[in-house]
């Protein structure tokens, strides 16, 4: 991979402009484990240009053209209740001074039940953001070989489609909305099937079905 550009730390301020590209060949550039605040986690190696626009408190993640995705990539994508994907988890707090931090806390204030308080619009000193606040992203994708491609539909009891396909996605977000498009040509793969605690099912997925996204990722359509 061969990476250029510029950075404008110039004025040695926190809100500074980006502009680079990275130029890969065959380059493990996404290796993300997965999170709740991510919209998807992957390990792909890929050929294309991937960019890196915007700010550092706005930044932009485009490629230009699709990617072309290498074997043995994988993408998996969470499709959690919608309750849970809005629920503040940034519950843990990384403090300097553990006793000053108890200090400025009543036992009335919300704070010291460990309940959070509503966060004005906008950012503010002290204000931490999660992904799907900070970043937009725009991605292609083009697998000319098998990608892996799982879509999680309970994390906990592991039941999910693994599909091994040709085809092309695009992953967009901006202004914390998620969206897929595209499709994929299945060779092989299964389905997990998990019903309730009394039923589970292994099915195994044979070549010629597709899986086509036209906006929600949880509103793909399944052949």
């Amino acid at each position: 991979g061969a990476l250029s550009g510029t950075i404008g730390v110039y004025n040695l301020v926190d809100d500074f402009p980006m502009d680079l590209r990275l130029d890969m060949q065959d380059l493990l550039f996404m290796n993300n484990p997965y999170d709740p605040d991510l919209p998807f986690y992957a390990t792909v190696f890929g050929t294309g240009r991937l960019e890196l626009t915007g700010t550092q408190a706005e930044p932009v993640i485009r490629t230009p053209e699709p990617i072309l995705v290498v074997p043995d990539s994988r993408v998996s994508v969470p499709l959690l209740d919608v309750t849970y994907l809005e629920t503040d988890t940034r519950f843990v707090r990384f403090v300097e001074d553990f006793d000053a931090w108890i200090e400025g806390r009543t036992p009335d204030a919300p704070e010291a039940a460990g309940v959070q308080t509503p966060q004005p619009d906008g950012p503010g000193e002290g204000q931490a953001f999660n992904f799907s606040e900070r970043f937009t992203l725009d991605l292609l994708f083009r697998a000319e070989q098998p990608l892996n491609f799982g879509m999680i539909f309970d994390q906990v009891t592991n039941d999910a489609i693994y599909a091994n396909g040709t085809g092309q996605i695009r992953i967009t977000l901006q202004d914390e909305v998620y969206q897929m498009f595209g499709g994929l040509n299945i060779l092989s793969g299964e389905y997990n099937f998990v019903s309730g605690d009394i039923l589970a099912r292994r099915f195994t997925l044979e070549e010629g079905g597709t899986i086509t996204w036209e906006g929600s990722p949880d509103q793909a359509r399944l052949d």
